[in-house]
């Protein structure tokens, strides 16, 4: 029904049923806006636009779902950058809207060179990494941050006599 409307609107629309080929069909198609459901079978639409950020930063992303909820608006912002989060049943004038919209985005990012916000953190954790090694090594583990031991020790020597070293407490 989202293709028909679309391709009724004038847009040229890839559709594929399975969100594996996705990443793939949005580089060979050179697509502009990637339109996806949340809940899909094999792969999330939530790690799919953060692929998509990650491997098409240019390309503009919506979020359909029929169970929104906070937590998942929250999550597809911060980890797709998602341009639209729109909750089902969408009206058809609403989302041809939201697509104009898109469209439009994309004009303008193309016109102003600007660099997307994925490629800025790219620059950024780049430098992070150049001023702090292995800074981009640290991963999150249950809504905490775990450090290795030499990573742990290094960050440690480098805190006494601050106040973070009040916070980082090192056992042995």
């Amino acid at each position: 029904m989202l293709a028909r409307l679309l391709r009724t609107a004038g847009y040229r629309v890839v559709v594929t049923t399975d969100p594996r080929e996705v990443i793939g069909l949005v580089g060979r198609e050179k697509a502009d806006i990637l339109i996806s459901d949340v809940e899909m079978p094999e792969l999330s639409g939530l790690e799919l636009v953060a692929r998509a950020r990650d491997e098409h930063p240019d390309v503009v992303r919506i979020l359909l779902t029929g169970n929104a909820s906070v937590d998942v608006a929250l999550e597809a912002i911060n980890r797709g950058e998602v341009f639209r989060f729109v909750t089902k049943p969408w009206v058809r004038e609403d989302l041809l809207e939201i697509v104009r919209d898109a469209e439009a985005k994309r004009a303008s990012n193309r016109e102003m060179g600007m660099v997307s916000a994925a490629e800025r953190r790219k620059q950024i954790l780049a430098a992070l990494e150049l001023e702090h090694p292995g800074i981009t090594e640290v991963a999150r583990d249950h809504g905490a941050y775990r450090v290795g031991a030499e990573r742990l020790a290094h960050l440690v020597s480098r805190a006494r006599g601050t106040a973070l070293a009040a916070v980082v407490i090192p056992t042995e």
